[in-house]
């Protein structure tokens, strides 16, 4: 009788903390509703559609966080069926909002395939390299070659302060501007 109540317990403590976690997860999803609503209030007056004063608010990071909150808890999986990303043939697009779903697809390989390799054949003008690969012994052999050439530590520490520093130099020669064409 104690091991079917000690079961019982286990599998009643299991399914309450699945729920909170849940409840959790929708707790965040409706106040970051309130924030977009709020948002959106804010933006009701002034020249043009709402949608155009709304969007560089929720195109920014607050916003983002927002809208992934909201879709986290009411719409974790949403599939579009329109091409958004164009470096490579498609046919929708596939959001996964929540880390525990985005776990399984990375770990899905045959299901979710890396799909930049004709991108990465362009780049390179005919050879294919890591990041346009699926996981197999071409691409164990060259992400090992990557890390014998660069430590993991070495983009924060030598790549990204490098970048920065070059990027402020040409900045600075261009007169403090830069003509990006759109």
């Amino acid at each position: 009788m104690g091991v079917i109540l000690s079961g019982v317990t286990a599998a009643l403590s299991a399914a309450l903390e699945a729920l909170m976690a849940l409840l959790s997860v929708w707790a965040k999803g409706v106040a970051a509703l309130g924030r977009l609503g709020l948002l959106a209030w804010r933006a009701r007056g002034g020249e043009g559609k709402l949608l155009a004063r709304l969007a560089p608010q929720l195109l920014a990071p607050q916003g983002q966080r927002a809208v992934f909150a909201v879709m986290r808890a009411f719409w974790p999986t949403l599939r579009l069926d329109r091409s958004f990303v164009k470096a490579y043939p498609n046919t929708a697009t596939l959001l996964v909002t929540r880390r525990a779903d985005m776990i399984e697809v990375l770990r899905r390989d045959a299901d979710f395939e890396v799909v930049y390799e004709p991108r990465m054949r362009e780049i390179t003008g005919g050879a294919n390299f890591f990041l346009g690969m699926q996981p197999g012994e071409a691409y164990e052999r060259d992400t090992s070659a990557m890390r014998l050439a660069m430590r993991r530590g070495d983009v924060a520490e030598i790549v990204a302060p490098r970048a920065a520093a070059q990027a402020a130099e040409i900045v600075a020669a261009c007169g403090g501007a830069l003509d990006v064409p759109r």
